[in-house]
């Protein structure tokens, strides 16, 4: 017996999808330096990318993560270390990011994506630089606490 899919209502709104990669090396993670991307240029940023329709958070990760770093990795490299529901009252809504964590990754990243992104380089987690994605401190920081989950941008 095969289950058909529920019809998406009209009137709900759908969520979009991120991913972001939490690479790290030792004691520090992998940021990239936004530019001409239209979202916080001049911060710097996890490698991130959007799920695209009909693609897993897992396999956008891989895609994302070889389009931005040129690294190359598989699922086994990945686990999931954060979910977030965010609202970004800049006029970009309300969406869920899933942070993944990848750490022993072979291979050096490169900046893959020049038109996109400034520079790559790895920060020590405890002296991340200025100005980096608020959400992205948001995440970090919940990670280093050991949260699953966390929310961002909404208010009681």
């Amino acid at each position: 017996m095969q289950l058909a899919a529920a019809p998406v209502r009209a009137d709900r709104s759908r969520y979009p999808l991120a991913v972001h990669l939490v690479l790290r090396r030792d004691d520090s993670i992998l940021l990239l330096w936004r530019h001409n991307t239209g979202y916080r240029d001049g911060h710097y940023a996890l490698p991130a990318g959007m799920v695209e329709d009909g693609e897993s958070a897992l396999a956008a990760m891989i895609r994302e993560t070889r389009e931005e770093t040129g690294l190359v990795l598989a699922s086994a490299h990945l686990q999931q270390a954060l979910t977030m529901h965010r609202f970004a009252r800049d006029g970009h809504g309300a969406g869920i990011d899933f942070f993944f964590l990848a750490e022993d990754v072979a291979g050096e990243p490169f900046n893959a994506e020049p038109e996109k992104c400034d520079a790559l380089a790895f920060f020590p987690a405890n002296r991340l630089p200025d100005p980096l994605v608020p959400y992205h401190a948001a995440a970090l920081a919940a990670i280093a606490r050991g949260e699953r989950y966390t929310e961002f941008g909404w208010t009681g």
